[in-house]
C-alpha cells in the first residue's frame, strides 16, 4: 500500500481509517475469504456446545473455545488496520488458549488441575498486595485472607501452577512454544527488537523519523498463526463433544496451505 494515502491525523481512532481497512481487504481477499469462513464455522461450532455441572472438562473447552475465537476475532480486527504488534501480541495470548484448550482436552485431570490453580493465583495476588503497606486494617484483611487460601492450597495438596511451556508440552504443542510463542513474546514485552519497527532508516542505517502509521507488513504470517491455532482449537473442542469433527478442517487446511505456497513465492 502507498503509505502516504494513508495517514490519519487521528491515528487508529480516525473515522477515516475505514478506508484502509476496504483497502486492505481488496489487496488480500483470499486470506479474508478463509478468515471469514473458519470464523463462520467457529461460531456454528459455539453455539453448538453444551456444558453441564458434573462435566468441569466440557465445560472448560467450551470456555476457552470462546475466550480462543473472541482472541482470533481481535486479532483479525487488527491485522486488516493495520496495527500489526497488536495483532501478534493477540496471537500470543491465543496459543497460550490453544495449549491449555488441547492439553485439557486430551486429560480429565488437567481440568481438575486447571481450576485449583486459581487458588495459587489468588493467593500470588494477596501476597503482592501485602508488599503495598496501606492501612493497619487493610494490610490484616490481606494477611487473613492470605492464610485462609494457603489452608485451602494445603488441604487440596497443590503444588505450583503449571507454565506456559509446560501447558504446551502436554498439548504436544511444544514446538509451538519454541517458535512461535517464542518469537511473539518480542510484541509483549516490547522488546529493542521489536521496537524497531517503529523506525524509519536511511541507506546508512541512520535512523530518519518514527513510523507511526498503519502497516500491512507480515499480515500473512499473522493470518498463518491465528488460523492454524483456531483450526486447532475446532478440531480439538469436537472431539470431546458430541460434535463430529468436521471435515470442513481438511478443506480451510488446503485451503491455507495453497495461500502459504503463494506467500512464499512472493
Amino acid at each position: 500500500m502507498s503509505v502516504e494515502d494513508y495517514i490519519f491525523p487521528n491515528g487508529f481512532l480516525d473515522p477515516g481509517l475505514q478506508e484502509w481497512v476496504v483497502e486492505c481487504h481488496r489487496l488480500y481477499p483470499e486470506w479474508f475469504a478463509l478468515v471469514n469462513d473458519i470464523n463462520a464455522f467457529a461460531i456454528k461450532v459455539m453455539t453448538s456446545l453444551d456444558v453441564h455441572d458434573d462435566e468441569p472438562q466440557e465445560t472448560l473447552v467450551a470456555a476457552m473455545f470462546i475466550r480462543a475465537l473472541h482472541t482470533f476475532q481481535g486479532a483479525v480486527l487488527m491485522a486488516e488496520r493495520g496495527m500489526m504488534t497488536p495483532g501478534r501480541m493477540l496471537a500470543r495470548c491465543m496459543l497460550e488458549v490453544v495449549f491449555q484448550l488441547v492439553a485439557i482436552s486430551k486429560d480429565k485431570s488437567h481440568a481438575q488441575e486447571y481450576a485449583q490453580s486459581d487458588t495459587i493465583h489468588k493467593l500470588k495476588s494477596f501476597r503482592k498486595l501485602q508488599k503495598l503497606g496501606g492501612p493497619e486494617f487493610s494490610k490484616q484483611i490481606h494477611l487473613d485472607r492470605a492464610a485462609e487460601l494457603e489452608n485451602e492450597k494445603a488441604a487440596l495438596g497443590l503444588k505450583n501452577s503449571a507454565q506456559v511451556e509446560e501447558w504446551a508440552k502436554r498439548a504436544g504443542l511444544h514446538n509451538f512454544y519454541l517458535t512461535a510463542y517464542a518469537h511473539l513474546s518480542g510484541a509483549v514485552h516490547s522488546s529493542p527488537s521489536d521496537l524497531e519497527e517503529y523506525l524509519i532508516l536511511d541507506e546508512n542505517g541512520i535512523i530518519k523519523e518514527l513510523k507511526w502509521w498503519s502497516s500491512d507488513n507480515d499480515i500473512d504470517a499473522l493470518f498463518i498463526m491465528v488460523i492454524e491455532c483456531m483450526m486447532i482449537v475446532i478440531e480439538n473442542t469436537c472431539h470431546i463433544t458430541t460434535i463430529e469433527t468436521p471435515e470442513i478442517l481438511e478443506t480451510f487446511n488446503r485451503r491455507l496451505k495453497a495461500l502459504v505456497s503463494e506467500s512464499d513465492k512472493e
